[in-house]
């Protein structure tokens, strides 16, 4: 019985140091690396918020530049690889909408999304009347 019970353990712990010798090499990552690696890609709604001094740090891209609440309450860190979708993203500051992208959970730091894209709602229709009288 003792041996069994140490051979469990010592299988345990193996398994244990095999896994944790790989979140070592995770943890020398930055969340966009880890982002990049991810084949997890998901549309999110929720509320834009940028981050100002983030955006003016002078660190190159791929960068964390703001978040995105959703209604449930859980907040995506957004990275952004390209300058030019800065922009669109700037002029939406504080507005909801909903992105495109890479989507990784990190334990210790939170959720974050390399965003590539940003759906765009169409238009309402109009509303029409009847044409005629009583």
């Amino acid at each position: 019985m003792r041996t069994a019970t140490w051979a469990l353990t010592l299988l345990v712990v193996g398994l244990y140091g095999a896994v944790s010798g790989a979140d070592k090499d995770d943890e020398s990552k930055t969340p966009a690396e880890i982002v990049a690696e991810s084949e997890e890609r998901s549309s999110i709604s929720g509320k834009f918020r940028l981050n100002r001094e983030a955006l003016n740090d002078g660190k190159p891209l791929p960068k964390v530049i703001g978040m995105l609440t959703e209604k449930g309450g859980l907040t995506y860190f957004l990275i952004v690889e390209d300058k030019g979708f800065i922009e669109v993203l700037t002029a939406s500051d504080g507005k909801n909408m909903t992105l495109c992208g890479k989507v990784a959970r990190i334990e210790e730091e939170g959720a974050f999304m390399m965003v590539d894209s940003k759906i765009t709602r169409p238009a309402p229709p109009t509303s029409r009347r009847k044409r005629g009288g009583l």
